[in-house]
């Protein structure tokens, strides 16, 4: 997909918080993955918080706790 053509949207999230929880189990993965999610969420206007788990089974316990605050 070369991403031309795509529908030009702007989204205001100002006031909202987001959670970005990942594991640590492959950083090079990961870490474009958590670069992509920072770069959206800074566009827009959404504030983040990254939180690091060891692994694939932490993640649903850690986000089911950040849903919750």
């Amino acid at each position: 997909m070369s991403g031309g053509g795509g529908p030009d949207t702007v989204v205001d999230g100002t006031g909202l918080r987001v959670a970005i929880v990942a594991a640590s189990w492959h950083e090079t993965v990961m870490n474009g993955l958590i670069a992509g999610a920072v770069q959206a969420c800074a566009e827009a206007n959404v504030e983040a918080e990254l939180i690091r788990v060891a692994g694939s089974f932490e993640l649903p316990i850690v986000a089911q706790e950040c849903a919750g605050t």
